[in-house]
């Protein structure tokens, strides 16, 4: 009777588990040594690939090296300042006028020619150079913003730029500290500037992230939620961070005027920020028809292909500031 009680009150668990395996055929060439390591390549390979296991092939260490010498010149053009802000303008879909521009890097590499950000971001993350190209990015643009303000002070009254922070960014130390020296040293308004962070930003640590954000807040700062919409913690933390702007992410954009299900998910999302006192951008607007739906759904602003693609400042200068 005792062990059935025992028995009664003991809990089970699920418990679900996964694994990934590198693997080589070991040889006396190279011996067990050479083939350990060959079968950790494989295992690291895994991820790129997206497998669940990976046979070791010469091509692996070849990507290993590859990346490797990228790292080190990443960390190169950034202390040469060899990289190259870009801006895509923003349009007010109210009035069709510029009234702002999201900055974004550029790396035209000596050697490679252009490499993408989709490219060089995660790299940077993996060798720790995230926050090290975002101290770029925001010195090159208070720069720009100071001359704007000294050369043509009628455009730099109306105008507004955004910049990206990751997750790490949020997390670093420096950040706030960073953000108020450049305020200073360039003699710039904080609230030109619109820092956009994703949502799934808030997930590694929701408490740091709230904390930062308000800090920001208080340097004048402007808050976008970047690619909304695509994480699950939207609601809940909307009302807390209080942001100054939702972007809808070009996933909901693209032929929203012959979608339903698309102009529903904007609408909700216009509707959303709007009962939140905060503003809404449309991103990868590349039609007519596509302005047009957005502007009959009440949002604010839009980017895309439609006006231009990011360009280097000085085009973006010569097109626009007259």
């Amino acid at each position: 009777m005792k062990m059935a009680d025992d028995h009664a009150d003991m809990t089970y668990h699920n418990v679900k588990i996964s694994f990934t395996i590198g693997c080589n055929i070991l040889s006396n060439n190279g011996g067990f040594s050479d083939s350990f390591r060959q079968a950790q390549v494989a295992l690291l390979s895994t991820q790129t690939l997206g497998k669940k296991w990976a046979l070791y092939s010469s091509d692996q260490d070849k990507k290993i090296i590859e990346q490797v010498t990228m790292m080190g010149d990443l960390e190169q053009a950034i202390k040469q300042k060899q990289m190259n802000i870009y801006i895509q303008p923003q349009f007010s879909l109210h009035t069709q006028t510029l009234n702002g521009g999201e900055i974004l890097l550029r790396w035209n590499d000596p050697k490679r020619g252009f490499v993408g950000p989709d490219i060089f971001i995660p790299l940077a993350e993996k060798s720790g150079l995230v926050f090290n190209i975002t101290k770029f990015v925001i010195e090159e643009t208070f720069q720009w913003l100071n001359e704007l303000k000294t050369n043509h002070p009628n455009f730099y009254s109306t105008f507004e730029v955004s910049i990206n922070l990751s997750a790490l960014d949020m997390a670093e130390s420096q950040l706030i500290s960073h953000l108020q020296s450049c305020i200073f040293y360039y003699g710039i308004d904080s609230s030109k500037v619109i820092l956009e962070v994703t949502e799934s930003a808030v997930l590694s640590n929701a408490d740091l992230f709230l904390k930062t954000i308000q800090k920001l807040k208080l340097l004048g700062f402007r808050i976008s939620i970047d690619d909304f919409g695509t994480g699950y913690s939207s609601m809940q933390y909307l009302q807390t961070m209080k942001a100054d702007e939702i972007k809808i992410d070009m996933a909901f954009i693209r032929n929203i005027h012959n979608n339903l299900t698309s102009q529903n998910i904007a609408r909700a999302i216009i509707q959303l920020a709007h009962s939140t006192g905060a503003k809404t951008v449309a991103e990868g607007i590349q039609t007519v028809q596509e302005m047009n739906c957005l502007q009959e759904l009440k949002c604010e602003k839009a980017q895309g292909y439609y006006w231009s693609p990011a360009v280097p400042i000085k085009q973006f200068e010569k097109e626009h500031i007259k």
